[in-house]
């Protein structure tokens, strides 16, 4: 491995495309930067949308979220940590 030394150019580029990100939070830095828009559920945004600093878009094509669903086996005994996170989950709703 060898060092580089010397100047660097830096220049803009106009592109155009898609940024598919898995990060939540890196996907919130772009929209609030006005990069793009996104997609997530109204409940990570709520302080955002509060605020003002992000505006909902599209609505006639967004689906309502009527919750998260979760199956376990019910004939085996359920361990506490699972237990613990229904009961969460439940609280929540």
């Amino acid at each position: 491995m060898r060092a580089i030394s010397g100047a660097f150019l830096v220049s803009q580029v106009a592109v155009t495309g898609a940024l598919f990100e898995n990060d939540p939070r890196i996907a919130l830095l772009a929209v609030l930067t006005g990069e793009v828009i996104g997609f997530a559920f109204e409940a990570q945004v709520a302080p955002h949308l509060a605020k003002r600093t992000l505006e909902t878009v599209l609505d006639d094509w967004c689906p309502s979220f009527p919750g998260f669903h979760l199956y376990y086996p019910s004939r085996r005994e359920v361990t506490p940590a699972l237990r613990a996170f229904i009961e969460t989950m439940k609280s929540d709703s």
